[in-house]
Parts: C-alpha cells; sequence; structure tokens
C-alpha cells in the first residue's frame, strides 16, 4: 500500500492560500496486476482527488522510478555487471583482493596466491632449510 498527503492552494497574485488537506488516502494494491492501469477516487467534502496508476515490474537487476537504476552493487548499461569488489550471480559477495596474499574468485572466496596459507592467507608456507657446502659454508633453500 502507499499513502498519499495532497496539499490544495488556490493561486491568487497576491496570496496562494491553503484550502484544504487529504491526507492518509491509502491507495492498496491488493489484488493489481502488473501493467494494468487503474483509477481511484478519493473524497473529502466537497474535495475530490482522482489518480491513475499502474504497477510496473523492472527487469532483472533493474530498480527505481522508471526501473531506471541498477539494484545495489549491480552496474554497467543493462545492469548485469557486479561493482568493483564484488561478486556472486546477486553481486552481494564483498572481496577485496590483497596484493601478495590474495585474489578473489568469481564467487568472491579468496584464493590464497604464491605460498600463501589461512583463511584470510595470511601465513606463509615457505620453509628454509639450510644446506651445507664441503668447505663447511652454509646457505638457505627454500624446501
Amino acid at each position: 500500500a502507499v499513502y498519499i498527503s495532497m496539499y490544495v492552494y488556490d493561486k491568487d497574485v497576491k496570496y496562494d492560500d491553503h484550502i484544504r488537506t487529504l491526507s492518509d488516502l491509502k491507495v492498496d494494491f491488493g489484488d493489481a496486476y502488473v501493467g494494468t492501469w487503474y483509477t481511484k477516487t478519493f473524497s473529502s467534502g466537497s474535495g475530490r482527488l482522482t489518480i491513475r496508476y499502474k504497477l510496473v515490474s523492472c527487469a532483472s537487476h533493474f530498480t527505481g522510478r522508471g526501473c531506471g537504476d541498477c539494484e545495489p552493487h549491480f552496474t554497467g548499461p543493462s545492469c548485469g555487471d557486479c561493482e568493483q569488489n564484488y561478486y556472486g550471480s546477486r553481486c552481494d559477495k564483498y572481496c577485496k583482493p590483497v596484493s601478495g596474499s590474495y585474489s578473489c574468485d568469481y564467487l568472491g572466496g579468496k584464493k590464497c596466491v604464491g605460498m600463501m596459507t589461512g583463511p584470510n592467507c595470511q601465513y606463509s608456507s615457505f620453509s628454509w632449510s639450510p644446506v651445507y657446502t664441503s668447505s663447511g659454508d652454509s646457505y638457505l633453500i627454500d624446501v
């Protein structure tokens, strides 16, 4: 349902006098069908207000008056792309890649890079081991 309030003024040269207020006029969409025009008349004393309306159904991922806006976190001319750092079929999974730690997969899951591990790719799995030469020198190698 939608509630409408209307303020009625007369337009004079000197003053625009407030004549009446029609408030809390309820338009209930109960059994209304998308695409069909409806008319509703409200009366108050000697005043009458008639409105004409129709329900619209926006295409996928569009919203707003006239279906001209993208749903949250969707972008592009057809509202078919996710905004930067949003993933998933509903663009509702946030993942911001961290250089050297993780990238994000197409569903917004963290994908560890290199030798990083852990739930947030915060641990390195590098393992260093000393190697000794015949002359007694040592150096580290990644194993």
